[in-house]
């Protein structure tokens, strides 16, 4: 790793390696898959410079740097940085949403559609639900996306007044799986389709009046997506 430049190289061996500018610091990222039922070592090892031959460093080199933040997950992909001390932690859940005229400035009451991708690292029945998205009135009244609890399937929902005005069930979700969905609304007609699916319709007698536009939880609000949001567009 050139720690001006970013720029990067694999010297031997298998798997990836990726670097991210954080802006005061790299983030260095090595992927690499074992082979199934044997054991491996892993180590992380920092030289000042490297020479033409593994193993061989260039004493000659000036400077200093900090490394720090080690981090090893079991995963195909790293999750961002856990800060630790003495014990192990959990991450907190992020919570990103849109209100007042950051909401109001684009979001139409009479008429609209939403695009999500997404993917979620587990769809088994039984957990909480798995909010993508949710333009948020109350627990009555709200236009959302998110994996259920009681089946596994994504549900693309409208509700006002506590009553369904739409709900669609999409076909299984596969874990760790791009999933593409759409929604469109308004007074008299709404829509949905997941993964190229078969567009079902519904005629909504009345819409909620959102104030509050959430991104990868639902109406809950404790509902996190538990994976990754591509792109949500409107």
């Amino acid at each position: 790793l050139n720690v001006v430049t970013g720029a990067t190289a694999v010297r031997a061996g298998t798997g990836s390696m990726s670097v991210q500018n954080m802006g005061t610091y790299w983030k260095l990222t090595v992927t690499s898959g074992p082979t199934a039922g044997t054991l491996i070592d892993s180590a992380l090892i920092i030289r000042p410079a490297i020479g033409s031959t593994v193993g061989v460093f260039d004493a000659t080199a000036t400077g200093s740097i900090y490394a720090w933040a080690a981090q090893l997950e079991a995963a195909s992909f790293p999750t961002s940085y856990i800060p630790t001390v003495a014990s192990s932690v959990q991450r907190g859940a992020d919570n990103a949403s849109m209100t007042g005229t950051n909401f109001s400035s684009w979001y139409n009451q009479s008429q609209g559609a939403f695009l999500a991708f997404f993917d979620v690292f587990s769809v088994a029945i039984g957990s909480k639900n798995k909010g993508v998205y949710s333009a948020y009135q109350n627990g009555s009244n709200y236009i959302e996306a998110y994996v259920t609890n009681s089946t596994g399937l994504l549900l693309n929902q409208i509700l006002a007044g506590g009553a369904n005005q739409l709900a669609v069930y999409s076909s299984a979700l596969s874990a760790n799986t791009q999933t593409k969905t759409a929604l469109s609304y308004s007074v008299g007609y709404a829509a949905a389709t997941t993964n190229g699916a078969t567009v079902q319709t519904s005629a909504p007698a009345s819409l909620p009046s959102p104030t509050e536009f959430r991104i990868g939880k639902d109406d809950a609000g404790a509902d996190n997506l538990c994976g990754h949001i591509v792109k949500i567009a409107y």
